[in-house]
């Protein structure tokens, strides 16, 4: 602890706003100001409050002293603003600390990346070593033939005395060469894949771990659409680098080592020229190498511009449609590939030049050899194997010149912008983290925001010094102009960014010191964009409570209004959504979102603009259900609706960040304030607006659960009477609501689509009423039994089986891996046309599973 305030920090601009770093230094209410020399230019008394002013690209630190007097003090650029601005806060506050600013963050070293890529590495030590292992000895082993190959011509081919027994020696040694060292690359190359398979399960995994738990803002600062490039192909370059051009480099140096002695040993003299050519062609390496980073981290940034590109087109493909801008997206993306070609091209001309030039370097070298060798062969100095053999040993140094070192010094700088982008991430650490001991406190309590301020940019607040109380169980509207302020409050109360300044309370409890995943169980937030995974309708619906039943969905579907839309879906519940929710309707999506947010049971509900896609009546209805469930809850209902704050409690009025009116209804309107002006249309029409009924209908099920229920058939196949409590209800139809997830239960329907009853568990029922109910159900929801698979193939990903189903031949196309549904004993798949099929594991011939392993 200190009994004084200190700081010590730099700025990146001078008085002349050049860029020249200036040191200020404050001690309590002194401020002293020293150029890059250390003289001082600028000193300050008697300092009562310091400030921040933000310009565009310029920020100016501001001192006013005890008198009133203002002073500029520094200036510097908005990349040191964040510090600059703790330092004002804290000197404000009037803390007694020491703050001594760290030196700047280097800019991130080869080095560093390397011990980066070592890390993995490491962790695959073993493996990588055993590979590497194999290969040396393969390696070793492949050395020999060309040395038997000078044998052969010397002691048979070329010999006055040739010995059968040492031809067929020769070739027995050949031969046994070739297939170890062949049989060695063969376990090397499983084992390196394996490894690679390994690296790469190893990396994307950590990726994901540190992405999904990181904070929003972390998203929000890289983008969806770059973070899934990096995630596929900067992993899958190190992946490879790591796993297959570092050990055969290694590899193959230590090739051209041995082969470089052996040469040595044959022809000391005609070595030399080997060596020389060996060095230029590293030489060469590395020179470019320096050159194909620098062009290479421009196609790597281009590359990803135009992939976000493409992801932005997708995303918003209706708007250009809709506006007609084909042509224009077309072209700006066209023009981003051009830049990426052109870029590429350069990269491209870099690598061709150095293969070309170390290739004619050793064409030169070769013919080099075969002069003065073939020299030295006419006049007997030596022999004609001995040469052969020679030559054929240069192959072992040139071809890993030409194919592995050009590989991996083409490859090493697109891996090192890769592993630096990767790093990049992982240093990327959460900011907002539970504390130790993280409390869980009662959630049903005093909500209070005192003197709160935010700002997602510095310098530019969204809240600036708000504080309000919202008691336990009070119905709570906030209400202002977009970009007021509203949405903000929201994500603040869930902790998804911590307060500049200020704090929020729930009881007397800071909320950073609450436990962030038992704070969001207990608070639902649904705003007036609904998010929709890109799985099946009940998956979307039970997400935030995974073990709810079918009762339970249903009933909650029917608060909302949409259980009707979802059973005339082609599989009711299981229907998948599609990616983004792109097989409903907006209004379909905003009541899925708002039946997941119900069904999780929370203590405060936030609501933002929840029903701005939905339909008036719907709109009614939803709104009625949302305040009888939330009798004994919090509520905080973000809306420009009137009708809606009819039933508030309270409203509160947020103007740039402020709140400017807060109370009743009747108190804002009699005030004509801020509130008057935001519904002033609204408010003349009061009269006509009906205050909405807090009492929803209620909700009958009428489930049946016992086995006092009798099923008869009709002269429709497709239909069945049920004699139920002694009452007969004829012609009805029995469809199945969750054919994939729950194939048992089933709802029965009258001629005007009316339901009429609900069977949890149809099995229940005895032999005779559950035969003729399933013969019903076949006629309405059948699922085709698939009896063998011929064959399986993969085009695209689109999964094509050619089947047989009732003994007849038929080609089966799945076209998401979305509709592909995996259970213990079976296996559930939807087709391009919406039909339904089943594979029961244990009734497939072994043929048939042979087929499916091969892709599922």
């Amino acid at each position: 602890m200190t009994d004084h305030f200190k700081a010590i920090f730099k700025t990146d601009l001078d008085r002349n706003l050049n860029f020249t770093e200036e040191t200020i230094e404050i001690l309590d209410d002194k401020i002293s100001v020293y150029d890059d020399n250390k003289n001082k230019i600028l000193e300050i008394d008697n300092v009562e409050k310091l400030n921040i002013e933000y310009g565009i690209s310029i920020c100016k630190l501001i001192a006013i002293d005890k008198d009133g007097k203002v002073f500029e003090v520094a200036y510097f650029t908005k990349k040191k603003a964040d510090n600059i601005r703790k330092i004002v806060d804290e000197f404000n506050l009037k803390v007694k600390t020491e703050i001594i600013e760290k030196e700047e963050e280097r800019k991130r070293s080869k080095k560093e990346i390397y011990g980066f890529l070592m890390q993995i590495i490491k962790k695959y030590k073993k493996e990588l070593t055993l590979v590497i292992i194999i290969f040396i000895i393969g390696t070793i082993i492949s050395l020999i033939p060309p040395y038997l190959t000078a044998l052969l011509i010397n002691k048979v081919l070329i010999s006055k005395t040739p010995s059968q027994q040492v031809f067929l020696t020769i070739i027995f040694l050949m031969l046994m060469s070739y297939i170890s060292y062949r049989f060695l690359y063969l376990i090397g190359d499983f084992l390196m894949n394996i490894t690679q398979i390994k690296i790469i399960k190893e990396l994307r995994e950590l990726l994901l771990e540190h992405i999904i738990f990181n904070d929003i803002s972390f998203v929000e600062k890289y983008s969806p659409s770059r973070l899934i490039s990096r995630y596929q192909s900067d992993i899958g370059r190190i992946n490879y680098f790591i796993a297959y051009d570092l050990p055969s480099i290694i590899i193959d140096t230590l090739m051209i080592i041995g082969t470089i002695i052996i040469l040595f040993l044959l022809l000391p003299f005609l070595a030399i020229p080997v060596i020389i050519t060996t060095i230029v062609a590293f030489a060469l390496f590395i020179i470019y190498e320096r050159k194909a980073r620098t062009v290479g981290k421009k196609a790597t940034i281009k590359s990803v511009d135009i992939f976000t590109k493409l992801v932005n087109i997708l995303r918003n493909f209706y708007s250009i449609k809709l506006f007609s801008k084909e042509r224009e997206e077309y072209e700006k993306t066209k023009n981003t590939i051009n830049d990426w070609y052109f870029i590429d091209t350069k990269l491209v001309k870099f690598f061709i030049i150095r293969a070309d030039l170390i290739s004619f370097i050793m064409d030169l070298t070769t013919v080099f050899i075969w002069y003065f060798g073939g020299t030295f062969v006419i006049n007997n100095l030596i022999k004609l194997g001995i040469l052969v053999a020679f030559i054929s040993y240069t192959s072992y140094i040139y071809s890993p010149l030409y194919t592995t070192y050009e590989r991996f010094f083409r490859d090493l700088p697109s891996t090192l912008i890769s592993a630096e982008r990767i790093l990049e991430l992982l240093e990327e650490k959460p900011k907002i983290l539970n504390k130790e001991n993280a409390l869980k406190p009662n959630i049903v309590d005093e909500i209070k925001f005192v003197n709160v301020t935010f700002e997602y940019e510095p310098g530019f607040p969204v809240l600036k010094n708000i504080s309000f109380t919202i008691k336990p169980k009070e119905k709570v509207a906030i209400v202002g102009k977009n970009g007021a302020g509203k949405t903000t409050i929201a994500k603040l109360l869930l902790r998804f960014y911590d307060v500049n300044d200020g704090e929020i309370l729930i009881g007397n409890t800071n909320i950073k010191d609450i436990d962030s995943k038992y704070l969001r169980e207990r608070i639902s937030y649904l705003s007036q964009n609904p998010e929709i995974f890109d799985n099946t309708i009940r998956y979307n619906i039970s997400y935030g409570n995974p073990n709810v039943n079918e009762i339970e969905i249903i009933k909650v579907c029917k608060i909302v209004n949409i259980h009707d839309d979802i059973i005339k879906l082609p599989f009711a519940y299981d229907t998948p959504a599609g990616e983004e929710g792109t097989k409903l309707s907006g209004g379909q999506k905003q009541k899925i979102a708002i039946a997941r947010n119900i069904i999780r049971n929370p203590d405060i509900f936030i609501f933002d603009e929840l029903t701005s896609n939905i339909d008036a009546k719907s709109r009614e209805n939803i709104f009625s259900a949302i305040l009888n469930i939330s009798k004994d809850k919090t509520l905080i209902y973000i809306s420009h609706n009137l009708s809606e704050m009819l039933n508030m409690d309270r409203i509160i009025v947020i103007e740039d960040g402020k709140i400017v009116e807060e109370g009743k209804l009747e108190e804002l309107i009699n005030k004509k304030g801020k509130f008057y002006e935001l519904f002033k249309n609204q408010i003349e029409n009061l009269e006509k607006i009906e205050k909405v009924n807090k009492e929803s209908e209620i909700i009958n099920l009428n489930i049946i659960k016992d086995k006092n229920v009798i099923i008869e058939p009709t002269n429709r196949p497709s239909r069945v009477n049920v004699v139920y409590n002694g009452k007969k209800y004829e012609n009805l139809m029995p469809k199945l609501l969750f054919p994939i997830s729950n194939p048992k239960f089933v709802g029965f329907y009258d001629d005007n689509f009316n339901e009429i009853f609900l069977l949890e568990d149809y099995t229940i029922l005895d032999e005779n009423s559950r035969k003729i109910l399933e013969n019903a159900i076949r006629y309405n929801s059948i699922i085709y039994k698939i009896e063998k698979i011929r064959k399986i193939d993969v085009e695209g990903e689109t999964i094509i089986l050619n089947t047989i189903i009732n003994n007849k031949e038929l080609e089966i196309k799945i076209t998401s891996p979305e509709n592909l549904f995996i259970f213990e004993d079976k296996i559930l798949f939807i087709d391009e046309n919406d039909n339904l099929y089943q594979i029961i594991l244990k009734d497939l011939d072994k043929r048939s599973l042979k087929n499916l392993n091969k892709i599922i």
